[in-house]
């Protein structure tokens, strides 16, 4: 199947029963694809409504209602775009399974993904700047306390600037569910008339997080998101909203920027409670979901989807975060060294200490800062947690994106 056929009205039709084969667990998904994907051309050009499955596929258990349930939503979906793209939300953003992995293939995911910017994407407001619709725009909350910052021996792919591993407090913050896509920094920069490095990073499918960007491009977008959310939390709480994430934005306690090498790290691995329980000492994962690499549940080399995939195409993890590992490199506001004669030095290493002078937003361009989870570019060493990867600020490269972070504002 060439993915490049795949239109938003081809797919539809196929793509229902594509995951009712994942469901169903066909011996060989890529020969019942390409047998459904014959169906599929042939129907186009005559009668989609009158669809069938392919003999030796009849013979798959509940093929009658796998049938059924086929050429019904052929029909449905063709007549209901908004529907269309509603379902093909769900599959795309998958949910982890009993056996903590995905329901549908990473590829065939990623393709579903880019048929949905194609549609519109229901997961995201264009009204509000193309943030999430979710509760409180998408940011998660991620509990004050302590975690296990850095790499120990039992990692066998740590690196020395990773060392030693260490405990770090941190107060209570706010995530972004997703990287920042191509739709939010677009909107930014045509609301704000910031000129971006590089106009690339406008292209490419809306629901994807956007590349190209370099470490200023990053923060000039968070500063813009600032005062975008200022506004709309003072009108909240002045209509009555009582949440902490609204009344603390409005107050100027809270406020967008880039995360700290610290808050990502956090946010990404850490588990309080491994047991499901609540109870526990917590655990720091090498990756959001465990210690073993899976190339399905992260956007990474081995994955083979060779570029960027639409966010929330692979499980959420820990707090419910999507993309902290693989699909792009994030920017991080954290120094971490400098470019000399000899080439780069590490500057702040560890233990982390957010007053040391690594967190200045200010400091010249000679010094580099943080990139944080790989991207689909690398392989499973880059896209462990706590990886530290870094580049000057004023460079840019097709895997650097950014997710912003709400946290408490640092004194000036």
């Amino acid at each position: 199947m060439d993915p490049v056929s795949l239109t938003p009205v081809v797919f539809s039709l196929v793509l229902p029963y594509l995951q009712k084969i994942a469901e169903k667990a066909v011996e060989s998904l890529p020969e019942a694809v390409g047998k459904v994907w014959d169906v599929v051309k042939e129907k186009m050009t005559t009668k989609p409504e009158t669809a069938s499955l392919p003999a030796d596929l009849e013979k798959t258990p509940d093929s009658a209602v796998v049938q059924g349930a086929f050429q019904y939503q052929l029909e449905k979906l063709l007549a209901n775009d908004d529907a269309f793209a509603k379902q093909l939300a769900e599959l795309v953003e998958v949910a982890k399974n009993q056996q903590g992995g995905s329901t549908s293939p990473a590829v065939l995911r990623a393709r579903a993904g880019d048929t949905l910017a194609q549609l519109g994407d229901p997961r995201f407001n264009a009204d509000l700047w193309h943030l999430p619709t979710d509760e409180n725009f998408g940011f998660v909350r991620i509990p004050a306390g302590m975690f296990l910052m850095g790499s120990d021996d039992k990692d066998k792919q740590a690196e020395d600037r990773e060392k030693p591993q260490h405990e770090v407090e941190l107060p209570e913050y706010w995530m972004a569910k997703y990287p920042v896509t191509v739709a939010q920094y677009r909107t930014f920069v045509e609301n704000s008339s910031y000129k971006t490095n590089d106009e690339r990073a406008l292209q490419g499918n809306l629901n994807h997080p956007v590349v190209n960007v370099t470490w200023y491009d990053a923060l000039e977008y968070s500063k813009w998101l600032d005062s975008e959310l200022r506004k709309v939390a003072q009108e909240k709480v002045g209509a009555g909203e009582k949440h902490s994430f609204w009344q603390e934005l409005a107050e100027g306690k809270l406020g967008v920027t880039l995360p700290s090498e610290a808050e990502w790290e956090k946010a990404a691995r850490w588990n309080p409670s491994p047991n499901g329980r609540g109870q526990g000492e917590g655990v720091s994962y090498i990756y959001p979901w465990g210690d073993e690499f899976d190339p399905e549940k992260a956007n990474t080399d081995p994955t083979g989807i060779g570029t960027t995939s639409s966010v929330g195409c692979f499980p959420a993890w820990g707090h419910g975060l999507y993309d902290m590992s693989g699909n792009v490199w994030e920017w991080t506001r954290s120094i971490l060294g400098r470019w000399e004669k000899s080439g780069h030095k590490i500057i702040f290493g560890y233990p982390y200490n957010g007053s040391d002078g690594r967190e200045d937003l200010v400091a010249s361009k000679d010094f580099t800062r943080g990139l944080r989870g790989g991207s689909f570019y690398d392989q499973s060493g880059n896209a462990r947690c706590a990886y530290r990867g870094g580049g000057s600020p004023d460079y840019w490269d097709w895997d650097f994106g950014f997710r912003a972070v709400v946290s408490p504002v640092l004194p000036s």
